[in-house]
């Protein structure tokens, strides 16, 4: 009977184990990763970023006036409910842009896009101003993905592409 009431114990234990991490899996996915957003919504959006992004002065990514080419990857975006991207108010995404006529340089940088009448365009700082400046422009629940910064090898063909095309 003693060896019966402790092995109820032990798969009572291990239940309320698993269901724990569940949620705390479920509360971590949802705090840090990216905003599931339709790809054609998504595809869409990066356009319209890389667009802006291309004509503004973004901190860390060149001068304003200066030409420039990007390949961008959507994090999210205000609302992170929408379902078409003319109800996007702010695109948060990684971007990778080159400068100057032949590329004499490119910048990864997480940018948000306000996409106000004109559309604006920020980054983050640099040095000690960096995490302050995240957690300032971007919501809680994209803050993971943009400290995850391992999106070179993603954007750079994608920026080397945009180089080409406006050549």
């Amino acid at each position: 009977m003693a060896g019966r009431i402790r092995s109820g114990w032990v798969v009572a234990a291990v239940a309320v184990g698993v269901a724990a991490g569940a949620g705390i899996y479920l509360v971590a996915r949802d705090s840090g990763g990216e905003d599931e957003l339709p790809e054609a919504v998504r595809a869409e959006l990066a356009l319209v970023a890389r667009d802006v992004i291309e004509r503004g002065s973004t901190p860390g990514l060149g001068q304003a006036g200066e030409w420039r080419a990007c390949g961008v990857r959507v994090i999210g975006a205000d609302p992170p409910t929408l379902t078409s991207a003319d109800q996007a108010r702010t695109v948060y995404v990684w971007a990778m842009c080159g400068t100057g006529g032949a590329v004499s340089s490119s910048s990864l940088i997480p940018v948000a896009v306000h996409l106000t009448d004109p559309p604006t365009s920020e980054g983050p700082g640099d040095g000690s101003r960096y995490g302050p400046d995240i957690r300032r422009i971007f919501p809680e629940r994209l803050q993971d993905a943009v400290f995850d910064d391992n999106h070179a090898a993603e954007l750079e063909p994608a920026m080397s592409a945009r180089v080409t095309e406006r050549s």
